[in-house]
């Protein structure tokens, strides 16, 4: 699968959330750039208040060595950041953050 079908099945999930919990899930496609710091993951999410960066890949495709490095700094401040080829792995895992925050806050 490209990575374009990964990230539109991921992003279409994630507006259905959003639309679901009343906001509770908000993302955005990060677009690449010369003015943007390199290896800044694909998509960024607020579920519940905990940011959470997704670096979207083909499939079999692996992150680069910045990618990797960007994802470990994210996770020493305090995000949860993780790569995937695998659209169902990431929103189960999207899913499981989600019941989780649900189940801290009550």
């Amino acid at each position: 699968m490209q990575e374009k079908s990964v990230q539109k099945r991921v992003v279409g999930w994630l507006k259905k959330m959003s639309r679901d919990t009343n906001g509770e899930v908000w993302h955005m496609k990060v677009h690449g750039g010369q003015y943007q710091m390199a290896g800044v993951p694909d998509i960024m999410c607020v579920i519940n208040g905990i940011p959470v960066f997704v670096e979207l890949k083909a499939t079999g495709k692996k992150p680069s060595a910045i990618q990797v490095n960007r994802i470990k700094e994210l996770q020493v401040a305090g995000a949860i950041a993780f790569w995937s080829d695998d659209p169902d792995e990431i929103t189960t895992t999207l899913n499981s953050i989600y019941e989780e925050s649900k189940r801290m806050i009550s």
